[in-house]
């Protein structure tokens, strides 16, 4: 896609220290792979609600560990019990979807 922006439409230059962000970017790249290797692999298995409600959880409880923490530079908002309660209650919801 960067190629056909470049070289086709004639945008920018092909510069790509410019278009590299900082290293922290790069591993999500690769993990963006796997996981659409592992929804596709997983929908036929359970069906396509529980794959979404699971992904969902997984990138609530993934945000909010980012947001506890303080990582990639955000500011750092603790882990309340109100947050505690949401998550158990989405996570208790995805159970119900999976249960079959």
């Amino acid at each position: 896609m960067v190629g056909i922006l470049v070289f086709v439409c004639r945008l920018g230059t092909c510069d790509l220290g410019k278009w590299m962000g900082p290293l922290v970017h790069l591993p999500g790249g690769v993990l963006s792979v796997l996981i659409v290797y592992m929804v596709a692999r997983s929908i036929p298995a359970v069906g396509v609600a529980p794959a979404t409600t699971a992904i969902i959880v997984g990138q609530v409880l993934t945000a909010a560990a980012i947001d506890h923490l303080g990582l990639l530079g955000v500011a750092r908002i603790p882990f309340s019990w109100y947050h505690m309660a949401g998550t158990f209650l989405m996570a208790g919801g995805a159970f119900l979807l999976l249960k079959k």
